[in-house]
């Protein structure tokens, strides 16, 4: 089960509410109801991204982690990977690519919190600390909660190099926590891509090359544009689009066309030449990437 108050986000949800709210980045959220909104930019698809960048974030933050909840990030240059240049999830390397700047992201919102209940208490930022979604003053023992300081942090410059979390101090990254999207799934009341309607919408059907390389030699874009409900017909780089108000017109669309495909880089490319291509090298000496220590024996008295 989720925590308490935790729901999964849609874009929608990412506007400025009328309540203070504390966005020192595109990546974090703080509202006075001790909310804290993580915005992620990786699609979920079962690996678990939409519990592991929050536990990023909640850990470098010292949020509650009762407190987090998630949202997907709309489509924008602020939200691309920093090491793709773009938005998309692939590869296992949502972690590997995220982990700095989120954690940066958090730590920087984690200053700005400090120093504005050390404003509040007129003290010094040295003596204060925070923990678990507040901010403690060592020697008086006040504490204030990160919703209470949400809008004077909001009044602070970010910092543009604050101190990270030493590994040591890690209280949620390592370990295994329940994931925060099950509860929507299980419920219902997840939205995935085919529940999404907007107006104008439409559907696309594409027409894939039947060898890998093949070039559209010619098609018939007005047969496809005579299918009730087909609006565009659109050549990319890998074949053809065709767009229709419903999907059953789109896919009838596509079977208009009529392409003539040219024969391709490697027409006997299929599943079947690369399988054997595979089986082959199995008998051949592999290239060595890289030598260190001594696999077999590590293995043999693992």
């Amino acid at each position: 089960m989720t925590p308490s108050g935790c729901r999964l986000l849609g874009s929608g949800d990412l506007r400025q509410e009328s309540t203070p709210v504390f966005n020192p980045n595109v990546w974090i959220q703080i509202t006075a109801d001790e909310t804290v909104k993580c915005i992620l930019n990786k699609s979920e698809m079962g690996q678990g991204v939409f519990t592991s960048l929050p536990m990023i974030v909640a850990d470098e933050l010292e949020a509650d982690w009762r407190n987090i909840c998630f949202g997907a990030a709309p489509a924008g240059e602020t939200y691309v990977d920093p090491v793709f240049g773009m938005q998309m999830t692939g590869g296992s390397t949502s972690i590997r690519n995220m982990f700095n700047p989120l954690r940066k992201a958090a730590a920087a919102a984690r200053e700005m919190l400090v120093h504005a209940a050390a404003q509040t208490w007129e003290v010094s930022i040295s003596e204060c600390q925070a923990h678990q979604g507040t901010v403690k003053h060592t020697k008086t023992d006040r504490s204030l909660t990160y919703g209470q300081l949400c809008q004077k942090a909001s009044q602070l410059p970010v910092p543009q190099n604050p101190s990270l979390k030493k590994e040591s101090d890690f209280s949620l990254i390592g370990t295994s926590m329940s994931r925060l999207d099950v509860w929507d799934k299980v419920n219902g009341s997840a939205t995935f891509g085919t529940d999404v309607f907007v107006p104008g919408m439409v559907y696309a059907a594409i027409a894939r090359p039947p060898a890998y390389g093949a070039r559209v030699i010619s098609y018939d874009r007005e047969a496809a544009k005579r299918v009730p409900g087909v609006s565009h017909v659109v050549p990319i780089d890998r074949g053809i689009a065709v767009c229709g108000s419903t999907l059953d017109g789109a896919w009838k669309g596509r079977e208009a066309l009529q392409i003539q495909w040219d024969q391709g880089i490697q027409s006997d490319l299929s599943n079947e030449s690369l399988g054997q291509t595979f089986v082959q090298h199995l008998s051949q000496q592999g290239v060595s990437a890289r030598g260190e220590g001594d696999t077999r024996s590590a293995l043999r008295h693992a």
